[in-house]
């Protein structure tokens, strides 16, 4: 029996963790307007399948998506536990959490367009979220992108560039190496503190 009562103690004290963190991009650009509607209305059915133990960020995709680098959409799912919650209290907070994340993602769709699309921005964004140490004890990480998927940015505009076999090596290999400074520079921060 003590070892039982013991183990029960043990169970409630470990830390709460994600299971799965899910980062969310809606583009918000003018060539987009048309289709927000249909974004919210497939992220909906994303978010009543939740079935809790999800941390969910959700951000516009932007003339400036990595400059803003702002979630408006920051909610996590509770975790159903057997010690603590009764079915009927759990589906309540399910629900409850459920409504939250898709009224923060009314609210991100109904501001106004934006000028430009910064895909990768919001890749980085992502990449960044996904190697933060509060995604790292995440078992699964998940991106969804509701997007025309049209780079049209102050750094890119793929709806005017001939993207040759050639040209789309040097843009990636551009970001590679732009990621790889990033990183670099981060690490060296960091060693200082």
């Amino acid at each position: 029996m003590r070892r039982l009562l013991l183990l029960f103690f043990a169970c409630l004290s470990v830390a709460p963790c994600q299971d799965v963190v899910l980062c969310v991009f809606f583009d918000l650009s003018q060539s987009a307007q048309n289709v927000r509607a249909g974004y919210l209305s497939d992220f909906e059915k994303v978010a009543d399948g939740l079935a809790g133990g999800e941390h969910i960020l959700g951000a516009g995709i932007t003339a400036q998506s990595l400059a803003s680098g702002r979630f408006q959409i920051d909610g996590t799912i509770p975790k159903y536990s057997p010690f603590t919650d009764s079915k009927l209290t759990f589906r309540k907070r399910l629900q409850t959490s459920q409504l939250a994340v898709k009224q923060e993602a009314r609210k991100l769709q109904d501001g106004a367009a934006a000028p430009a699309t910064d895909l990768m921005g919001a890749m980085q964004l992502a990449d960044k979220v996904f190697q933060s140490s509060s995604s790292a004890s995440a078992k699964t990480r998940l991106l969804i992108v509701f997007s025309d998927m049209v780079e049209d940015s102050a750094r890119y505009n793929f709806q005017k560039e001939n993207l040759t076999p050639a040209r789309v090596a040097a843009v990636m290999e551009s970001e590679r190496k732009a990621r790889s400074e990033e990183r670099r520079v981060g690490k060296e921060c960091r060693s200082r503190w």
